[in-house]
């Protein structure tokens, strides 16, 4: 496992690595980590391949949100982000990130210890398998939910929009698009957005009013009617998978 921590505070820095140290070092039952330092978000940006990111809210003249922003950019959900800082004001921003947890300085070893140990453990569960069957015109296929982005409705043929940009499309149906994916939509990480759109949440790179930025690039639309919803189950999936190191 890789740990990259960023803080332009020396002292601040040397205290988290040596914290770090001492829960790899006094957890023999968990993997080993290799663990880098960096002072300035320059250094830290030519160096986004790490597992998780330590990373202090502001940085010298920069933000960590913006580190964070490019991290998730580059590496998507595969990685885990901390943030440290020694204000509160920024903790909703850290949702915008999906950080795992947002500490107060000066940071408790214990508090470290018990988000680490949930990231880790997290991982070395195996992302458990859901399959959704479709029918094409080449016969039934079984679509891994965890590997479909979103699903659009249109000429009453459904496409579903999988990783990699691989797209499968179902035959002509009849049944409404509700109830042609409402198996889908009892996952906690799928919700319909608009009368011809579901998403899954993983997948989501930005929340805006009106519409949802995907990390494929789609823009999906928020319908008017749907929006309070949309964004409490949006809040809900947030809460549920980033805050205080609930389960993915």
């Amino acid at each position: 496992m890789r740990i990259a921590i960023c803080d332009d505070e020396k002292k601040d820095l040397t205290h988290m690595y040596e914290m770090v140290t001492h829960y790899f070092e006094t957890h023999s039952d968990m993997q080993t980590a290799e663990i880098d330092c960096f002072e300035t978000a320059a250094d830290i940006m030519n160096h986004l391949d790490y597992d998780i990111y330590i990373l202090d809210i502001l940085i010298g003249d920069d933000s960590g949100l913006k580190v964070a922003k490019t991290i998730r950019n580059v590496s998507g959900m595969k990685c885990e982000i901390i943030f440290t800082t020694s204000s509160s004001d920024f903790a909703l921003a850290a949702f915008s990130v999906y950080a795992r947890q947002y500490l107060l300085k000066p940071v408790k070893q214990q508090e470290l210890e018990n988000v680490l140990t949930t990231i880790i453990k997290n991982k070395e569960i195996p992302e458990k398998q859901s399959l959704f069957s479709v029918k094409t015109a080449e016969g039934m296929r079984e679509l891994d939910t965890n590997k479909i982005i979103c699903v659009e409705y249109t000429a009453r043929i459904i496409h579903f929009h999988m990783q990699q940009g691989a797209l499968i499309q179902s035959i002509y149906i009849r049944s409404s698009f509700e109830d042609s994916i409402k198996e889908l939509l009892k996952l906690q990480n799928y919700m319909q957005t608009h009368k011809s759109f579901a998403i899954n949440m993983d997948y989501v790179k930005e929340y805006h009013q009106g519409e949802i930025l995907l990390q494929n690039g789609m823009l999906i639309p928020v319908s008017r009617s749907n929006a309070k919803t949309v964004k409490r189950q949006y809040l809900k999936y947030v809460s549920r998978n980033f805050a205080g190191g609930g389960n993915r």
